[in-house]
Parts: C-alpha cells; structure tokens; sequence
C-alpha cells in the first residue's frame, strides 16, 4: 500500500493496481465524476512515474452513508424495538466494525450499551419532535 495526501494505491492479487479515493457530495447518484478521476490521474504519474500518460482501466464509484452529525445510527429502531440499526458509518465502517458489533452484540443479548453510547448513537436522536440538545 502507498498512501499520499491526495490518493491511495493498492496493488490486488492479480497484479492490478487500484487507486483511491476521491470523494464528492452526490447524495445517492453513484456515478463517477470527472473531477474526481482526474485528480486521482494527476496524482498517480507523482507517486508512479511509470503510470504517466496511462488511463485507469476501469472507474467506479460507492456511496458513503453519513449522518448529519458525522456520527452512525446503532441502536433500536424508533417505534420498532424488535429492529436494530447499524448505519451511517460514512467512511469509518471497517474501523467502527468491531465497536458496532461490541453495541449490537450486546443489544442481541438483552445489555443496554453505555449510557454516553447510547446517547450519541441512537437513531431516536433524529426522530421527528427531538430536542436539538438531545442531538449534540
């Protein structure tokens, strides 16, 4: 892996080299923008000389689930309490995985998570009427 300000490279198992990440405010459209691809190609011939003048092969582009506050939704659905919910994660679901699974786990089980991480993550925080000291 090499990583830059602008851009990562990873080279995958079948000898391709893949390079991320640009990212765009695009609501739901999962398209690829050309402002995006370029700036990943202009960084590209910086770090790998040998890339120059080269295009990417292929391009694609996923969508990163983010909450207003910057923080995700774990916890019981409002007005559904049999659901849970484990979402809005943005770019940080790998590295929340372990915690998100630690709160969800334990909600399975019948343990209420901490009260701090109840507070910041209920998906109740949004519902319709609550108060904007109950959002943070």
């Amino acid at each position: 892996m090499v990583f830059s300000s602008q851009a990562y490279w990873v080279q995958k198992r079948d000898g391709r080299l893949v390079c991320g990440a640009s990212e765009d405010a695009a609501g739901y459209d999962a398209s690829v923008t050309e402002r995006g691809i370029a700036r990943l190609t202009r960084w590209t011939p910086r770090v790998f000389p040998f890339l120059a003048g080269r295009a990417p092969a292929m391009t694609w582009a996923g969508l990163r689930p983010a909450t207003v506050d910057g923080r995700p939704l774990i916890g019981a659905v409002p007005g559904s309490p049999d659901a849970l919910l484990a979402a809005g994660h943005y770019r940080n679901g790998i590295l929340l995985a372990p915690a998100t699974a630690a709160l969800i786990g334990g909600l399975l089980q019948g343990r209420p998570p901490e009260p701090e991480a109840a507070a910041s993550f209920a998906p109740e925080r949004f519902a319709r009427g609550a108060s904007r000291a109950s959002r943070g």
